[in-house]
């Protein structure tokens, strides 16, 4: 799980420099928002391992506690890089004075669900905001 999380922030870091990586990327971080609510609920179960471990308590090796605390380090940064996306994409759309309405932009823009960037960056808005 640490290596899927560590890939997945990995994605997020790789900015785009082109319209045509943007929109790759927008439909990328579309999924990552989409898979956050699954990697926390993973994140949580491995807790939940944990904490039965210490309840009946078992030692742990320092090796596993160390990939413990790595992962929920990962898990911060990976929640810190969906929000920081987010807003960096909606400063860009405010600073380029985008029209969301312009049509070829909205059709180039759409995602492979049908969502536009102005869906994105609603989504982004409210995952920013909604405690994990």
């Amino acid at each position: 799980m640490l290596d899927d999380v560590t890939g997945r922030i990995a994605l997020l870091a790789a900015r785009p420099s082109t319209l045509d990586e943007f929109v790759a990327y927008m439909v990328m971080h579309t999924q990552q928002l989409d898979d956050r609510k699954l990697i926390t609920s993973q994140a949580s179960q491995v807790d939940d391992m944990f904490e039965s471990l210490a309840a009946h308590e078992q030692k742990v090796p320092a090796a596993d506690q160390v990939k413990h605390d790595d992962l929920n380090e990962a898990l911060t940064e990976f929640q810190g890089q969906l929000t920081e996306v987010c807003l960096s994409v909606t400063a860009d759309v405010n600073a380029q004075d985008i029209s969301l309405n312009y049509e070829p932009l909205h059709a180039l823009l759409a995602a492979d669900r049908g969502r536009s960037l102005l869906q994105t960056t609603r989504n982004c808005r409210l995952q920013s905001y909604r405690p994990t």
